[in-house]
């Protein structure tokens, strides 16, 4: 569910994986994603937020718990403030 209101909201977007990273039961993937924001994205307290044509890249990290060869968490780490800079949804912190 998650990755399809980005897919939605950013249709043009790319991943690139910069690093992966593994140990135990455990695997870090390090990568940025880009987009242009043409489509409704919806905020995980259910608003949605209109396209705004804005182009934006984001690094991220992810971490994967992995058991019985299938991911049993997934925890997603990005710089919140940051993507909403890019799409000028709120000035840039120490303007």
């Amino acid at each position: 569910m998650f990755w399809e209101g980005w897919q939605s909201a950013f249709p043009d977007n790319h991943l690139t994986i910069r690093a992966i990273f593994g140990a135990g039961d455990q695997v870090a993937v390090e990568a940025t994603f880009e987009g242009t924001h043409t489509g409704t994205l919806h905020a995980p307290d259910g608003s949605q937020i209109p396209p705004t044509g804005e182009h934006v890249s984001a690094p991220y990290v992810e971490i994967f718990t992995v058991r019985n060869d299938k991911i049993a968490t997934d925890h997603l780490y990005f710089d919140q403030v940051d993507l909403l800079t890019q799409l000028n949804l709120m000035p840039a912190p120490g303007t």
